[in-house]
């Protein structure tokens, strides 16, 4: 990923913990995670139908983008 201001902060294995632990990411979070710019991410967040709520990824998000793609979930 190339250097973006606003991430760089932000620890992966932090964020890796916290979704291994099925807890709400933040828009920074969820571009580390991604690998994407935090302005995309924060599109993606304005997007109807993305689960967010009051600003947070909601957990379960990882299930719900699996079976949207046919694939199976990492459990």
């Amino acid at each position: 990923m190339l250097q973006n201001k606003q991430l760089s902060g932000l620890n992966l294995q932090e964020v890796l913990e916290k979704r291994r632990l099925d807890q709400a990411l933040n828009a920074k979070d969820f571009a580390v995670l991604a690998g994407i710019s935090y302005s995309t991410a924060r599109e993606w967040f304005r997007l109807p139908g993305f689960p967010v709520l009051r600003g947070c990824l909601l957990g379960g998000f990882r299930g719900m983008a699996a079976r949207s793609n046919g694939a199976e979930q990492d459990h």
